[in-house]
């Protein structure tokens, strides 16, 4: 096996383990009760894997437009339970602030909108390749444009607690 091959299959294997294991630690410490979403996310991310990983080296058993639209579907329902885990750990940071409950939804709201038209700008300036599969690239322009939200909206919830010196336990 080349040397870049065994890097690809260790960058697709390795973070899937890490999760298998973070599932463990969920359920062994009572976690899945107080993060719902973020266990089922995780779950689901895992058997995501156990569907594609397989599905791409069965390349003379499965069509390519079959993998496509397998990965198509499984990105938005990821993409879907990913807003949801945002929003959980952003119930669970403000859970003992509730004077901000009320002020801090126009700000989620501003700080979405701006980063949906980042993210719009993002997906304008990527351009296909001429061997690029039309199908293939749209699955990944939405799924970093996607990433790139869940990344913002973390970081500023990261920054806001940073800011207004909020205790995560």
């Amino acid at each position: 096996m080349s040397p870049a091959k065994l890097i690809w299959n260790y960058l697709w294997i390795a973070p899937h383990l890490l999760q298998t294991a973070i599932l463990w630690v969920m359920v062994r410490r009572g976690l899945h009760r107080q993060f719902p979403l973020f266990f089922i996310y995780t779950a689901y991310v895992i058997c995501e894997f156990l569907i594609l990983f397989p599905m791409y080296y069965m390349v003379n058993l499965v069509p390519g437009w079959l993998y496509g639209y397998t990965r198509l579907s499984l990105v938005a329902g990821g993409a879907v339970l990913g807003f949801g885990v945002v929003y959980e750990l952003f119930l669970y940071v403000g859970r003992s602030y509730k004077e901000l409950r009320s002020s801090a939804r126009p700000v989620v709201h501003f700080a979405i909108l701006c980063l949906f038209a980042a993210a719009i700008v993002l997906a304008q300036h990527t351009h296909m390749s001429p061997t690029d599969n039309p199908g293939m690239f749209t699955v990944r322009l939405i799924d970093r444009s996607v990433a790139f939200l869940q990344c913002g909206l973390m970081l500023g919830l990261l920054t806001l607690s940073w800011i207004l010196n909020m205790r995560w336990q």
